[in-house]
């Protein structure tokens, strides 16, 4: 395993053999005619997870990206690893700079990026200076340190944990692209859903590694795409997907009463039909929202939107979001005849649709 650096010569260096002077507080790694020194600035040395099997990742946060931004993450009941702007390892002006659990962490962090990862800025090494973790790094990097021995598979699949961390505005980090979009009103949103500096995380029920266009929505999509109607529509087709789960998953079943003689042919037939219907089967997605605020806030923004174009009195998050697709794809040009504040309110049922699409991938367990 080897730190890669890439110098301004567009040139690639590999440095290996990490070595550390711990009267110093500096890490070094050798290549062939070089090494590095690399200071380790926390005020706190505690290397308790030496020899841990340990991982991290980047991600990026157009919300959450001040250095006192340091959130532990739980799984399940269990503090798995700690989320911190890239900052938090150079710096010991956080609240967290004393914090002995956090050094742990930050320690591990340090081994396994110098031990493992790459570069995300050029630099031309000076062997006779010492660096700054900082100066390899862009300075908006998020990062989850985990320790993947307090998870029950001894492992980490990233993508499955996506749909959690999105849930936050935590989106994964890539290299060369680092584009995001900042959407001023999702800021309360998750400020509101981290004051208690915990972040709880939980594996998504629909793997995004088995579907491409799950995959680009919570790599790519999420963060980049800025037209409101566009992410509305994108967002739709994952409830598509959940509704063909859900009319598989009931069919199988009607069809199990009929071949049992449980139900007669007719029965069978209007068991279909009802199951069928799309706007059922969204309102029946809902079970999987576990946000109460998030529901009522949907309903009533939902509402307010929808009036806009007509009278209108249902009360369903599945009727509301049904409506809504309806309304984009018969009457979008009557959207672009609303003032400022009216397009608003479609934003931000744009924003808690993603909340909600998050709640699927997360709960549904059918």
């Amino acid at each position: 395993m080897s730190f890669k650096i890439t110098n301004l010569q567009n040139e690639t260096i590999d440095f290996e053999n990490l070595t550390l002077n711990v009267d110093e507080k500096i890490f070094q790694l050798q290549a062939s005619n070089n090494f590095v020194n690399v200071r380790y600035e926390p005020k706190i040395f505690d290397s308790a997870f030496e020899g841990k099997k340990m991982a991290y990742y980047f991600f990026q946060n157009a919300y959450l990206n001040a250095e006192n931004n340091i959130f532990q993450v739980y799984h399940e009941k269990t503090r798995i690893g700690w989320v911190f702007p890239i900052q938090a390892l150079v710096s010991n002006e956080n609240d967290f700079a004393e914090n002995i659990y956090f050094s742990q962490y930050k320690y591990s962090t340090y081994k396994e990026i110098l031990s493992g990862g790459i570069a995300t800025k050029k630099i031309n090494i000076n062997s006779q200076d010492s660096y700054s973790l900082i100066d390899f790094f862009e300075d908006d990097i998020i990062i989850f340190c985990v320790s993947l021995e307090k998870l029950e598979e001894n492992n980490m699949e990233i993508s499955d944990f996506l749909p959690s961390f999105s849930k936050y505005g935590y989106y994964i980090y890539e290299q060369g692209d680092n584009t995001i979009l900042r959407d001023n009103d999702k800021a309360n949103f998750f400020l509101k859903h981290t004051k208690t500096q915990k972040l709880l995380i939980t594996k998504s029920k629909v793997k995004l590694s088995d579907h491409t266009f799950l995959q680009n929505l919570y790599y790519n999509y999420l963060k980049k795409i800025d037209d409101k109607v566009l992410r509305f529509f994108m967002l739709y087709q994952v409830i598509e997907y959940f509704l063909d789960k859900d009319f598989n998953y009931k069919f199988d079943k009607i069809l199990k009463n009929y071949e049992e003689k449980k139900i007669d042919k007719n029965t069978f037939r209007e068991r279909i039909n009802k199951s069928s219907n799309e706007r059922s089967l969204i309102n029946n997605l809902t079970a999987f929202i576990n946000d109460d605020d998030l529901t009522v806030d949907f309903k009533r923004d939902g509402k307010l939107f929808l009036e806009n174009f007509g009278e209108y009195d249902k009360n369903e998050v599945g009727d509301i979001i049904y409506d809504i697709r309806n309304l984009l794809i018969h009457r979008y040009r009557d959207i672009d005849t609303l003032d400022t504040e009216k397009i608003k309110i479609f934003q931000i049922i744009t924003n808690q649709l993603e909340q909600i699409i998050n709640s699927y991938m997360i709960n549904y367990y059918r």
